[in-house]
């Protein structure tokens, strides 16, 4: 999966990125080869933080998740976790649809 973050008056250092991956492998594990990209926006504001995280999966389906913390691992986590929410509705759906139509 090819990701790319961006940052908006904020320096991406290595404890960022490593809070990225971390929070990123859950939806990994989640969508394994069907999660074709994902783009991370971190901005900074008024000393808040916040995280724009879009999915890019299979079949043309975009999955956006947005939050604002005081720390950049609530900011993040809390994005991840919308889009882990709408990968797991998705995929529920996709496995549902496959079932019917096996039968």
């Amino acid at each position: 999966m090819k990701s790319t973050v961006t940052g908006r008056h904020v320096e991406i250092t290595t404890e960022i990125r490593g809070i990225i991956t971390q929070k990123l492998a859950r939806i990994e594990r989640l969508l394994h080869d069907n999660a074709v990209s994902i783009q991370f926006v971190l901005t900074r504001t008024r000393g808040r933080c916040g995280a724009e995280v879009v999915l890019h999966v299979r079949g043309d389906h975009m999955l956006h998740g947005e939050d604002e913390g005081g720390g950049w691992e609530q900011a993040i986590g809390g994005a991840i976790d919308k889009v882990h929410q709408q990968a797991h509705t998705l995929k529920s759906r996709w496995e549902t649809r496959h079932r019917n139509n096996a039968r």
